[in-house]
Formats: structure tokens, sequence, C-alpha cells
């Protein structure tokens, strides 16, 4: 982009200081053609340099992402696993507690089985219903 400021007209040019502004934008991490030119012929091979370090940025930046990126990955697996293993307990537990509930039935004690039971069955109810309210 360049604006440029009109030049005075004849008529009144003595009184008038005109100056003149370029403004320019560029949305590259590359310099300008140019500017590269300039810093070759104030010091040979600087313009390689320039490109260098513009590479090497650039390559950073993409190992930071890739790494970025990578850690959420490994984080979203081992809580996938998490998860998994957690109702995979969650249920052996419940298994166990109807179990015991029903051997003590069986044995004798139907207020103890009762209560060791449905502690059970309720437990494994709540756990699983509450996890879904939890993703909603």
């Amino acid at each position: 982009m360049k604006k440029d400021i009109p030049e005075a007209t004849s008529k009144n040019r003595s009184n008038v200081s005109v100056t003149q502004q370029r403004i320019e934008f560029r949305a590259s991490p590359f310099p300008d053609p140019a500017i590269l030119e300039e810093y070759n012929r104030v010091n040979p091979g600087f313009a390689e340099r320039i490109m260098a370090m513009v590479e090497s940025e650039s390559q950073n930046r993409q190992n930071k992402e890739r790494m970025s990126l990578d850690a959420e990955i490994y984080s979203l697996r081992h809580q996938h696993i998490e998860i998994h293993m957690g109702q995979i307990f969650g249920f052996s537990i419940g298994i166990f507690s109807i179990g015991a509930g029903t051997y003590c039935a069986i044995n004798g004690a139907q207020l103890a089985g009762a209560l060791i039971g449905s502690s059970g069955v309720i437990g494994l109810v709540s756990v699983f219903i509450m996890g879904r309210s939890d993703k909603k």
C-alpha cells in the first residue's frame, strides 16, 4: 500500500512544505527482495543468513506445534483408557457386591444380603447415570 500526499499548487508553492510518506505492509515472514538486496550490498551474504534464520524459526514453530499436538493426543488416549478402566473396575465391584449379597442371602443373612446386593445395584446404576449426565 502506498499513500502519497499531493503536491502544492503553483500559486502558494513558496509557502507550502511538501512531505511524502510511504507506508508498506507485508504479511510474510520473508523480507522484501529489495531490502534483501540492500542488506547484501552493505554486507555480502547477509541476505542468506536472514533467510536461514527465517527458515529455522519456521521449522522451530512447526516442531513446537507438532509436539503440542502429540502431547494432546497422548493425554486424550490416556484419558480414554482411564475412563474404560474405571468402567471395568466399577462393573467388577458391582458384580462382586451383588454376588456377595446373594451369597449372604442364601446362607441365612437375608437383611445383610439385601443391603449388600442393593447397594451394588444402586452403585452401578448411579455411576452410569452420573457418567452420562456429565458428558452432556
